[in-house]
């Protein structure tokens, strides 16, 4: 309302309304309103959307997220809401936004908030992606998998080789024993490319200043952060209703 560009944290709210109106308001006020989603200014996540859109992996199959570790525990939300933001706003910038998710969760060190959820989402093409956050692991995981139709990439952030490339796929599908179906499964090279440098929160404030120097949108806009909080809003549902949950209902 001040007039002033805002850099927001994830999520850009607790609700797609509120995400609405303070988008609405940006617009009303000319200024850039930007969400902070700071793996989509990753270098490797761009590199891996590269590979999607370019085609080089072939036509999308399913899409696999794991953002876990031990801890830290939040008092407020549950690891949905703490640790998914980033993956969906990375899934939704390479394949868009799901037709319907579905939810399971657990809370384990207390029972009202879950520590552990798996989202599953499902895409108009059929396409589908999995989502698993949990605060309840021994180790820190940060992948990204996207199995294509010629190839499949892992973006896994705490790697030194944050990006590989396999050559590996199944040919066709009419394999009638065993014997058969070894012989159609391609298994090839594995291709670590080489990622440009940068620190990913660097990049995004650089954007942001950029955004506002040129007065062009970000590329996490607010319409991008109210998709983000409407997938949330739709697994937070389904996760009450152990039902499918349409997104952005």
């Amino acid at each position: 309302q001040a007039g002033k560009h805002v850099l927001i944290d994830k999520p850009m709210a607790s609700a797609a309304k509120e995400a609405e109106e303070l988008t609405r308001i940006a617009k009303g006020k000319g200024t850039t309103l930007m969400v902070a989603h700071t793996f989509m200014y990753n270098t490797a996540f761009r590199k891996m959307k590269e590979l999607v859109k370019n085609g080089e992996i072939g036509e999308v199959v399913y899409l696999n997220f794991q953002r876990r570790g031990l801890g830290p525990i939040r008092k407020d939300v549950n690891s949905l809401w703490d640790l998914a933001p980033h993956d969906i706003s990375m899934l939704i910038d390479i394949v868009g936004m799901p037709k319907r998710v579905i939810a399971k969760g657990r809370g384990y060190i207390k029972s009202d908030r879950e520590d552990v959820v798996f989202v599953i989402a499902e895409f108009k093409d059929g396409t589908m992606a999995n989502i698993h956050t949990s605060w309840l692991d021994p180790y820190k995981i940060r992948t990204a998998t996207i199995v294509g139709s010629k190839k499949m990439v892992v973006f896994d952030d705490v790697s030194n080789e944050k990006i590989r490339v396999f050559d590996k796929g199944v040919e066709f599908d009419n394999a009638s024993s065993y014997g058969e179906f070894k012989d159609v499964v391609r298994d090839g090279d594995i291709i670590i490319p080489k990622i440009p440098g940068g620190e990913p929160l660097k990049i995004e404030c650089e954007h942001f200043m950029e955004c506002i120097n040129d007065s062009k949108p970000p590329i996490s806009d607010g319409e991008n952060g109210t998709d983000v909080v409407k997938f949330l809003e739709a697994a937070q549902r389904s996760l009450g209703t152990g039902e499918w949950e349409t997104v952005g209902e």
